[in-house]
């Protein structure tokens, strides 16, 4: 049955409406006349039969506030799947899901606008938070949780599993509320596990003063960065056991002062009173026990080590892991012989033998008991050899009064008998009745002829033949080798390892020379001082820097790498025998002798490009005007030439030197690169030119890209511009091909 056009409608009312008696399976409303669709009860066709589009007719349904919506409390029959459409607040379809009369309505979400199983993209991400935990979304940004003060709950197999709570708070595996993150554990396994895979396992405890918004500097001494603590349950609540706090150690608060401890506390058994401190480490790693430490290991309190007794007998085991043992006397003579079970490398053994007979451990005698006084005797495990090594025997069991001439027989080893002094003084050694070697309680320590003669300074190390033999008030110098250093005075800081490294240094400091003659020659004039000034200088190999005067902060590594400098802060890495990578002025790097002809590395050498850090940024780069000079070429390099104007010399030893000259290489020339930024006006820094008059031209070729960009940005313009006027055209020429047609049929209309 089809109702049609005006009239059709009305006579749809009309039947529905008071024609009571009418039975149909299906209804259609159309303007076309077209039947019902037999699945359908209801078929509407807006479409079809009308003067569209602005003819087309939709379907309304119920619309109604939300205060009117929710007034609904009781239906006069249950109406399940009934529709409404809000027309405000969260506007859109809500479907009545309720099968009583009592309604519950869902809101039937468009697409878009909710979070798909399968994921979703193209959402707006919100902004950072003006003020964290205030600050309220904004209306165009996407994100999950709820309008209201209601909990975000999470769950699987329809149980829940994890509950973010209103206030912020996130609880895992409970639904109680407690710290910012609480989590509950009841099987057996792990609360939380880490992993990683080629990287550290850090978890960070951080704690700054101020606001989250503006933090301020941890300054304070003994503020509390993190605690860990181990709490049980006492039956009514938990209570802590034991902590350990992570704190500062002093004031700080830079960036590179943070001085912190660790304090470990427990709570002892029926005192009630918790977390009491007992042991911490300070931030120079002192140790303490029942106290603040002041040495190394500090200890408040008895100290006790493992201790066993074995009656005297003809063998004697000591068992494991002891580290004080007692023979206790017997009657007899009784042979003594001790061994100590599984010892373990650096182990510590005392024996103390109250018997009549002495005691042998490990080849070592421990003298018997003498007027009343047990013999002792301590020993070491070096599991280097898998040896036990005595460090000292009371009473003595040796020999002698002195060390001979022509040495001594029926020492022991080094246990009681040494070479050196029993009190606060140095240690000194003479050759020909001069200075050759001293070992002081206050640092100093020489060995070699005449090596630290007239030393004053403190903490110095000469060895070899009048190494640092001058050096007056220099302290912190490190000098190996014949004659190293031999004139240095008061420079400070310094190491050289080799002979004649830093030969002519006198005040130079913070310098490191390793290998024969590295620089030798840090002489000069600084300022109205005679002697060497060049400061913060390293050089790694033969006569490196080695007529290096006032340069300062150079690096050169390499066999004679860097001989001739005078500038300072550059580097020179590579073999140079014959002074080829010299570099013209300060802040230079050299990398490679004229004998190189590939430098490889597994990336591109990066260039600071960072927007923080540049100024006066302008977009006067030209393209197409700066490319249209260039001549690209290809080329061989001229070996012996490039020697000539760098000041070098050709290296007879080195069979490969022409090598290069066999390259076909593609470039630019450089004076004409500068000659083409010249002409018009661009003040190009791709090209490197020497800087004293002497050197040679060098390109960066990477700074080329810049220019090349411009110029491709250029054509493209000029391209997307030929377009549009060949788009015009076309259009011209359909128009005058419309003219055309009409002239013709014109034309044949007046035949």
């Amino acid at each position: 049955m089809a109702f049609t056009g005006v009239k059709g409608t009305a006579l749809l009312f009309l039947t529905l409406f008071t024609i009571c008696d009418m039975r149909s399976q299906n209804v259609a409303i159309n303007a076309s006349g077209a039947a019902a669709n037999q699945s359908a009860i209801l078929d509407l066709d807006g479409v079809s039969g009308f003067a569209g589009p602005n003819g087309y007719k939709g379907f309304l349904v119920p619309r109604m506030t939300n205060a009117q919506r929710t007034g609904i409390v009781t239906l006069p029959a249950a109406a399940q799947g009934m529709i409404v459409y809000q027309t405000d607040g969260v506007q859109g379809f809500y479907y009545n899901t309720s099968v009583t009369t009592t309604p519950s309505w869902a809101y039937l979400s468009p697409s878009g606008t909710g979070w798909s199983v399968l994921g979703n993209t193209g959402i707006t991400q919100p902004a950072t938070p003006a003020t964290y935990g205030t600050s309220t979304f904004g209306a165009a940004e996407n994100w999950m949780g709820t309008t209201d003060a209601k909990d975000v709950v999470f769950g699987t197999a329809n149980i829940e599993r994890m509950r973010l709570f209103s206030s912020g708070q996130l609880s895992i595996g409970t639904s109680l509320v407690g710290a910012k993150l609480d989590v509950n554990q009841v099987t057996g396994t792990a609360v939380a596990r880490f992993t990683t895979f080629g990287n550290t396992n850090d978890i960070e405890l951080r704690r700054a003063q101020g606001t989250q918004a503006a933090p301020t500097a941890t300054s304070g001494a003994s503020t509390v960065l993190g605690r860990i603590f181990a709490q049980g349950y006492n039956g009514a609540s938990y209570t802590s056991a034991a902590s350990i706090s992570l704190e500062t150690d002093a004031a700080g608060g830079t960036s590179t002062d943070m001085p912190g401890r660790i304090v470990f506390n427990t709570t002892l058994d029926g005192t009630g009173t918790p977390l009491v401190e007992r042991m911490r480490i300070t931030n120079a790693g002192l140790v303490g026990i029942g106290t603040i430490p002041v040495t190394t290991l500090d200890v408040n309190g008895a100290f006790s080590e493992r201790f066993s007794t074995a009656a005297a007998a003809a063998t004697i085991t000591i068992p494991a892991n002891v580290s004080l043992f007692r023979v206790s006397a017997t009657v007899g003579v009784q042979a003594n012989a001790a061994t100590a079970t599984g010892p373990q490398d650096g182990q510590y053994l005392v024996i103390i033998n109250e018997d009549d007979n002495a005691c042998t451990f490990a080849g070592f005698t421990i003298p018997a008991v003498a007027a009343g006084v047990a013999g002792v005797g301590s020993f070491v495990y070096s599991g280097t050899g898998a040896v036990w090594r005595q460090i000292s025997s009371a009473p003595s069991a040796g020999g002698g009064s002195g060390w001979g001439l022509t040495g001594n027989a029926g020492t022991d080893g080094g246990a009681t008998n040494f070479i050196g002094t029993t009190d606060n003084k140095a240690l000194s050694f003479r050759a020909n009745n001069q200075k050759s070697g001293i070992i002081d309680p206050a640092g100093p320590a020489f060995f070699g002829y005449q090596a630290g003669k007239v030393n004053t300074g403190v903490r110095n190390t000469g060895i070899g033949y009048q190494a640092l033999t001058v050096n007056t008030s220099g302290s912190f110098n490190t000098a190996a080798g014949y004659q190293s250093m031999v004139v240095n005075t008061d420079g400070a800081h310094n190491t050289a390892l080799g002979a004649w490294t830093m030969f002519t240094n006198v005040h130079g400091a913070d310098n490191t020379a390793v290998g024969v003659n590295a620089m030798y020659n840090i002489a000069g004039d600084g300022n109205t001082l005679t002697g060497g000034f060049g400061n913060g200088n390293t050089a790694v190999g033969y006569q490196s820097l080695y007529f290096n005067s006032n340069g300062q902060f150079n690096t050169a590594l390499g066999f004679q790498a860097y001989m001739q400098n005078t500038f300072s802060n550059c580097m020179v890495l590579g073999a140079d025998p014959f002074n080829f990578c010299n570099p013209t002025a300060n802040n230079q790097v050299w990398v490679g002798d004229n004998n190189v002809t590939s430098i490889k590395g597994q990336v591109a050498f990066g260039t600071y490009s960072d927007a923080r850090i540049k100024n006066n940024v302008e977009e006067n780069v030209p393209g197409l005007a700066f490319i249209r000079e260039l001549r690209p070429v290809t080329y061989f390099y001229d070996y012996e030439k490039e020697l000539q104007l760098s000041g070098g010399k050709a290296n007879p030893a080195h069979k490969g030197k022409y090598d290069i000259e066999k390259i076909r290489f593609s470039g630019f020339l450089a004076q004409e690169v500068e000659a083409a930024a010249n002409k018009i006006g661009y003040d190009f820094s791709g090209v490197d030119k020497p800087q004293n008059g002497k050197g040679l031209y060098s390109l960066r070729y990477s700074e080329f890209v810049v220019p090349l960009v411009k110029a491709v940005q250029e054509l493209s313009s000029e391209n997307e511009a030929l377009k549009l006027k060949m788009e015009q055209v076309s259009e011209d020429n359909k128009e005058m091909r419309a003219e055309l047609d009409r002239i013709k049929m014109l034309l044949e209309a007046n035949k």
